[in-house]
């Protein structure tokens, strides 16, 4: 039994190492460049977190669902929009 685990321990280790070296070539010329601009998703995902807070608070809050809630779901639609736009451009190079 232990001979058996061995020889699948050596298998799983050289076809991983093949298998992950075969995939490395592939995404080198498959992946599209880099945007340039990793801040602007930094940026708007931070923004979403934090607004989605916010609302998520006001809307607990008696009296604030307005004044604050409202507000914050509209940033955090547009942040939410913004990201899935940014992400299909991407997808497109």
């Amino acid at each position: 039994m232990a001979g058996f685990f061995r020889l699948l321990l050596v298998y799983s280790v050289f076809y991983m190492n093949d298998l992950m070296s075969s995939e490395a070539d592939l995404n080198d010329a498959s992946q599209p460049p880099a945007s340039g601009r990793p801040a602007v998703r930094i940026l708007l995902w931070t923004l979403l977190v934090v607004f989605s807070a916010i609302n998520l608070t006001a809307n607990t809050i008696e009296g604030w669902s307005l004044v604050a809630g409202l507000p914050s779901a509209i940033v955090v639609i547009g942040c939410a929009a913004a990201l899935i736009s940014h992400h299909l451009k991407q997808r497109r190079r």
